[in-house]
């Protein structure tokens, strides 16, 4: 499993769970288990101290590694929805 960040609480861990559940690259291991897209979902979408041209190329970086691997086939893959809801959109 990913070592999860120390600020994620239980609704940061479900958005992981949503946005990354039943995803697997080309060779069958899980999203949610992949360090990196979660270091870069995390950075991207997440933690604080990021400028907002900084955060766009962080979550660029994260739909280009998750469309590389075979996670997502494009970036309408992504669980806008859920983001939304976590976001009280």
């Amino acid at each position: 499993m990913p070592q999860i960040p120390e600020f994620w609480d239980e609704d940061e861990s479900q958005l992981w769970q949503s946005i990354s559940a039943d995803r697997v690259d080309d060779r069958y291991h899980p999203m949610e288990q992949d360090q990196f897209a979660l270091d870069l979902f995390s950075a991207g979408w997440l933690e604080d101290g990021h400028s907002s041209a900084d955060r766009e190329a962080i979550r660029d970086r994260f739909f280009d590694y998750a469309i590389e691997e075979g996670y997502f086939y494009d970036e309408s893959d992504f669980d806008w929805a859920d983001w939304r809801d976590y976001m009280g959109y």
